[in-house]
């Protein structure tokens, strides 16, 4: 763990490292996506305190064209808003690091989304999601067919 934590504050491998707050702070904020600890706490203050469905990295949200190719038509952390725009949109395909099973149904209610991106952690196994029951929808999400 300290091996990590010296190369993401871009110490040298021998060089001893002692963790100041500041150090822990900016980790914390980058894991989640956020260039340092300012921004995490400037986006947790313009919460509404009624929002409570937030991911902690931002999801993506893209549409295919005709030719193929995926086009991003946005990029959010309000899982609310993942769902107005997916409707809005049309958009075909979202790409996140979690799902609850409550998101997963709403998500899967709309018709044109068809994949469904899971970057999934080091420390879950891939089998979990295949324990889950996959919506149809989600024909490349293995265990789809499982019932």
């Amino acid at each position: 763990m300290r091996r990590y934590v010296r190369v993401d504050l871009g110490k040298r491998e021998n060089e001893e490292v002692d963790i100041s707050l500041a150090d822990a702070r900016f980790l914390a904020a980058r894991a989640h996506g956020f260039t340092d600890w300012q921004a995490l706490t400037d986006y947790v203050a313009s919460l509404p305190p009624e929002k409570t469905k937030v991911a902690s990295r931002p999801v993506e949200i893209f549409s295919t064209e005709e030719s193929g190719a995926k086009q991003m038509v946005g990029k959010t952390r309000d899982w609310d808003a993942v769902v107005a725009l997916l409707r809005e949109t049309r958009a075909s395909e979202l790409s996140t690091g979690e799902m609850t099973d409550a998101l997963l149904s709403r998500i899967s209610r709309l018709e044109h989304v068809t994949s469904l991106r899971l970057a999934l952690r080091r420390n879950r196994r891939r089998d979990a999601l295949h324990r889950r029951a996959a919506p149809a929808s989600f024909p490349h999400v293995p265990g789809h067919d499982r019932r």
